[in-house]
């Protein structure tokens, strides 16, 4: 099994042969690179995970957080019978298909697991597709996916946003609403401790829309009355534009993230500096970690079954604060 080290030198060096271009060691890109490769790693243990439903135990692993590192989490002695678990990825689609004009489909290639060893495991192939449509005002994201093995699904997008425009700025001026009145903490090493905790009392509390303010957000929430269903979970507004995005999804979470990491490596269009906390992300997803927490919502995809999600993101005008809040 290559190391998070070995992916990335990879990564580098087919990105810098496309391109020409080298990325400055600690900048954004060259971290997202590093997230990349370890998110990767991940794969592999998900991959291992899986593995190990056939075993009552489980075993010492590495789980990638957000700012790509690897943390050690405590596990029980492995099985002498597990086998290790080598992951390989298919050659992703480059062309879309022909669809409805409005849409872009992109197709990811076969994700294959293989087991060396004594683990009771058939290789299997997972395949995932998403849709971007956009019309009325609205860029709609709709995930299916499905695997021939049982295996974890969790599917999000990482688009940033600034509502003032892309080159404005911070974005501690515009305004957050979250439509949800829980949280899951994290430990030090920004791992879910599979709590589920009200927002009541403190900074996690954005029910109501206020400014996003000098905070470093990174946090997952649990949405609202989430029943599977399309539901509102989020609203952004710029007091500069009068802009208004609302985030709906059939999801149970999502991370609001502030760009906490974004040092103007490599410049965006015209030019502009995308610097820490110039753009938020708003991912729709199941709650990190949920494999290993049996109060959080599955991520588990069963085999021949369908994976499907949806998220909408929605904009309008809003004059004032007031008009914004929902």
């Amino acid at each position: 099994m290559k190391t998070v080290d070995e992916i990335y030198g990879e990564l580098l060096a087919s990105f810098g042969k496309r391109t020409g271009l080298e990325p400055r060691e600690g900048c954004d890109l060259s971290a997202r690179f590093y997230a990349l490769a370890a998110q990767v790693c991940a794969l592999y243990i998900q991959a291992d995970w899986v593995v190990r439903q056939a075993f009552p135990q489980t075993a010492e692993g590495e789980y990638l957080d957000r700012h790509a590192q690897l943390r050690s989490l405590e596990r029980r002695p492995a099985s002498a019978a597990e086998g290790v678990v080598r992951f390989t990825a298919g050659e992703a689609a480059t062309a879309p298909r022909t669809i409805p004009r409005g849409t872009v489909c992109m197709t990811a290639g076969l994700v294959r697991f293989e087991t060396t060893g004594d683990a009771v495991l058939e290789a299997g192939e997972l395949t995932a597709e998403v849709t971007y449509t956009l019309q009325d005002r609205s860029l709609e994201l709709r995930y299916t996916a499905s695997s021939t093995r049982t295996t974890l699904c969790n599917l999000t997008n990482h688009a940033y946003f600034n509502l003032s425009g892309h080159g404005s700025g911070l974005i501690d001026g515009q305004y957050i609403q979250l439509l949800a009145g829980r949280h899951t903490p994290v430990g030090e090493a920004l791992i879910p401790t599979g709590a589920i905790d009200p927002v009541d009392g403190t900074a996690l509390d954005l029910r109501d829309l206020q400014p996003i303010g000098g905070r470093a957000y990174d946090n997952n929430w649990a949405i609202d009355g989430w029943d599977g269903t399309l539901r509102s979970a989020a609203r952004v507004w710029s007091p500069d534009t009068g802009i208004l995005m609302e985030t709906l999804t059939t999801l149970p979470g999502i991370q609001f993230y502030t760009g906490n990491f974004l040092d103007g490596c490599p410049r965006g269009k015209q030019g502009a500096h995308y610097l820490k906390r110039c753009a938020f992300c708003l991912e729709t997803q199941y709650f990190p970690d949920s494999p290993n927490h049996a109060a959080f919502p599955s991520a588990v995809l069963p085999a021949g079954a369908v994976y499907e999600s949806k998220t909408v993101y929605r904009f309008t005008t809003a004059e004032t604060a007031e008009d914004a809040q929902r």
